[in-house]
Parts: structure tokens; C-alpha cells; sequence
């Protein structure tokens, strides 16, 4: 690459892990140079939420379904279906 050259990487990884935050490391292999040859750095941060699923109810009925995720003090609906 050309000095000040930008490329962007994409990469995708399956993990089994409990729910938590885990920085994603980025290694960079330096031919141009012998120091340091390899270098590391955290370039983001990887959230993996807890899931549950909860029910609306109205007159003892369910009403709507939601599948929610929560990570830390924050969390969203991902899908839900109103019956």
C-alpha cells in the first residue's frame, strides 16, 4: 500500500461465549519495516448481548411477542410479532 492509502477490512467470527463486551484486536504485518514487524492494536469493541423472549398481555391473552437483547444498560427489540 501507498502511503496514506486507506483499505478497509471486513471480517466475520462465530464464537461461544457468555454475554459480555471483548475488544476485537487487529494484527498488522509490516514488510516495509523491522520495528516492530507485528503490530496489534483494539479497534473495537464486540458486544455480545443476553436474548429473551417476553410476552405482552392484555385480559390474560398475549397481545405481542418480542425477542429483546441486553447488553450492559442497554438493550433493544430485534423482531416481534402482535398477535
Amino acid at each position: 500500500m501507498a502511503s496514506e492509502q486507506l483499505r478497509k477490512l471486513v471480517y466475520r467470527a462465530t464464537a461461544l461465549v457468555p454475554a459480555g463486551d471483548y475488544w476485537s484486536d487487529l494484527l498488522v504485518n509490516f514488510a516495509e519495516f523491522t520495528d516492530p514487524v507485528i503490530y496489534t492494536w483494539p479497534t473495537a469493541v464486540v458486544m455480545v448481548p443476553d436474548t429473551f423472549i417476553v410476552s405482552a398481555k392484555a385480559d390474560g391473552r398475549v397481545v405481542a411477542t418480542f425477542d429483546v437483547s441486553m447488553c450492559g444498560n442497554s438493550g433493544g427489540i430485534d423482531d416481534f410479532v402482535l398477535e
